[in-house]
């Protein structure tokens, strides 16, 4: 670092691995109180100057070692992994194929012909959970005469069905034509609740099932909440 002007020429040399610097000058009519005060001001900043080189080598090194090692967002490969997103699953029955997409993972529907009509027990997982759900799909075909869901509960709190024009719900106990909650208030549905066994029935009404590409959200609660 070097200072030149009329009076005095100031030369700072810094020794980085010594840790250390050096001065010398040459002048003309310099008084000794400003070349004091000159020299002071030379030391600090030549000090700071030494001081901040290991920092200021730690953060390039670093920025230069994540750019190398960084991809840029567009060109990173998407994470690998299970998604966490439930697979639609197809059932096929006589005159057409259904979809069932359950809340849960690894939630499925099994089907049962019962003398044309089609009973439908969603399984969550080992066993049916008491807050649940999933999504019923038509991709083809038509639904047979009589669709059923059968949940393997003690209880039944609540059940709701709706394709989006409609909405029903219902429970254990209530009445056996239930009027929408959304939709067509004005007119009942016949949706009854029976317990069969060890499980409970919801006759679903045929204007709450899906048409062909279209779904219903089912959803149930158990009173116990189990």
């Amino acid at each position: 670092v070097a200072i030149i002007g009329a009076p005095c020429r100031i030369v700072v040399r810094i020794d980085r691995a010594a840790g250390s610097l050096n001065h010398s000058q040459v002048c003309r009519g310099f008084s000794d109180v400003r070349w004091q005060v000159m020299l002071l001001l030379m030391r600090k900043l030549s000090l700071l100057r030494l001081a901040m080189l290991p920092l200021t080598a730690a953060i390039y090194g670093g920025l230069v070692a994540t750019a190398m090692s960084d991809p840029p967002l567009a060109t990173r490969p998407a994470a690998s992994g299970p998604s966490s997103q439930p697979a639609a699953q197809t059932i096929y029955f006589r005159g057409g194929v259904m979809t069932w997409t359950s809340e849960r993972p690894g939630g499925t529907l099994q089907l049962e012909d019962r003398d044309g009509t089609a009973v439908l027990t969603p399984h969550g997982g080992e066993r049916i959970t008491g807050i649940g759900g999933g999504t019923l799909g038509l991709r083809e075909g038509k639904w047979p005469g009589k669709v059923v869901i059968r949940l393997e509960l003690g209880s039944l709190e609540g059940f709701g069905i709706g394709n989006g024009a409609l909405r029903l719900q219902t429970r254990l106990g209530g009445p056996g034509d239930v009027a929408a909650i959304e939709g067509n208030d004005e007119v009942k549905y016949h949706m009854p609740v029976e317990r069969q066994g060890n499980a409970i029935e919801v006759t679903l009404p045929p204007e709450a099932l899906p048409n062909v590409g279209e779904q219903a959200n089912i959803s149930w609660i158990d009173a116990f909440r189990n």
